[in-house]
C-alpha cells in the first residue's frame, strides 16, 4: 500500500535508513559511475522552504506566506527506468500550486494538482513544461551536467535521463583549485553552464579535498563572479543497493537563489532525504505508476479535452 508520499507504506527497512559512509578517495567520475548503475530508485524527503521577497519576479502565483515564513512539506520520487512518480506537497494556503502529483507510466502522462482537484492526462511522452514541483535532490550532484537555460525551464531530467548521459560522458582530466569558503578549504572545478534569463553563467563544484566524488556545493556563477543560485550537499551517507553497490547519497541538499546584481539572499529551499532505495525492484510498488490510483479530480482533461 502506498502512503501518502507515495512510496511502500511500512516498508522503512526495505528503503534503508542511510548508514554514515566511510571517508574514501573518489573523482567525480565514481559519480558518474554511480548513477551508470541506476535502474530503479525510490526515496522520500522532508522540505521546508523560506521566501524572503515573496513578491520577487519569477514566482507563479501570489504567495500569502510572510517574508522569511518557514513553509514546510515532502517530496518523493519514485522510478524504474522510463517510469516515474514525483509527488510534491507544500501547504496551499502559504504556497498556493505546490501540492502536485506527476505519473509518467511509459506511454502516458499525468498531472494532478491537489489543491484544485484538477487531472490533466496526455497520451505520450512528458511535456517540455512539467508544472508546478518541487526540486528533485537526488540527482543535484550531476546539476553540473545538466545547465539550465530558457528551453528546459520547468522540466527536471528524469532517471533514465541521467542514466544515460552518465553512462555517455568521460570527464578526463579535471583541474582542482584549492580554495577557503566559509573559513574551509575545499577543492574547485568549474563546468560550462548556459544563459538563464539572459544572464551567462558557468558552474562551480567544489568537493572536499581527496573527495571529489561528493560535491559540496555546486554555483551557477555571472561573469562577474556573482553567485546566482548554490546548492548546498552535505552528510553523504551510503546507501547499498539490492544487487550489493555501495552508493552513496547527500542526507541534505540545500538550495539559495540570489537576486542577479545585488546578490541579495531571496529564497532557500531545505530538503532532509529521509529514506532512500537503490536497484531493489520490490521496493517499486507497480501501483505508484498507475494513473488510475489517482485521486478523483473535479475536472479532468484527456489530450486537452476536458472531459463530462
Amino acid at each position: 500500500m502506498l502512503n501518502r508520499h507515495g512510496v511502500i507504506a511500512g516498508n522503512a527497512l526495505a528503503l534503508g535508513f542511510f548508514s554514515v559512509g566511510i571517508a574514501r578517495a573518489g573523482e567525480l567520475q565514481d559519480l558518474l559511475g554511480q548513477y551508470a548503475l541506476l535502474d530503479q530508485i525510490a526515496f522520500t524527503a522532508s522540505v521546508q522552504v523560506s521566501i524572503d521577497r515573496p513578491d520577487e519576479n519569477g514566482f507563479c502565483c501570489a504567495l500569502t506566506a510572510g517574508d522569511s515564513e518557514v513553509i514546510n512539506g515532502w517530496f518523493s520520487y519514485i522510478a524504474d527506468g522510463s517510469k516515474w512518480r514525483m509527488d510534491s506537497h507544500l501547504d496551499p494556503t502559504k504556497y498556493p500550486g505546490m501540492d502536485t502529483a506527476m505519473i509518467f507510466d511509459g506511454a502516458t502522462f499525468a498531472y494532478q494538482a491537489m489543491d484544485v482537484c484538477v487531472l490533466s492526462v496526455d497520451d505520450g511522452p512528458p511535456p517540455a513544461v512539467l508544472g508546478m514541483m518541487l526540486l528533485n535532490p537526488v540527482f543535484e550532484p550531476l546539476q553540473f551536467l545538466f545547465p539550465l537555460d530558457e528551453s528546459n525551464e520547468g522540466s527536471q531530467p528524469q532517471l533514465a535521463d541521467v542514466k544515460a548521459v552518465a553512462s555517455a560522458t568521460t570527464l578526463g582530466t579535471i583541474q582542482w583549485t584549492s580554495v577557503v569558503v566559509g573559513g574551509k578549504t575545499l577543492d574547485r572545478t568549474e563546468f560550462p553552464g548556459a544563459t538563464y534569463n539572459g544572464i551567462a553563467y558557468t558552474h562551480h563544484v567544489y568537493t572536499k579535498p581527496g573527495a571529489h566524488d561528493r560535491p559540496v556545493i555546486i554555483d551557477r556563477v555571472d561573469a562577474a563572479g556573482g553567485v546566482i543560485t548554490r546548492a548546498r550537499l552535505s552528510h553523504y551517507e551510503d546507501a547499498i543497493s539490492a544487487t550489493g553497490a555501495t552508493t552513496a547519497w547527500p542526507r541534505t541538499v540545500e538550495w539559495e537563489v540570489y537576486e542577479p546584481n545585488s546578490g541579495v539572499l531571496i529564497a532557500e529551499i531545505s530538503m532532509v532525504i529521509d529514506a532512500v532505495s537503490v536497484n531493489d525492484p520490490d521496493d517499486i510498488d507497480p501501483i505508484a505508476f498507475d494513473i488510475q490510483s489517482l485521486p478523483a479530480a473535479s475536472t479532468t482533461s484527456y489530450n486537452g479535452v476536458i472531459l463530462p
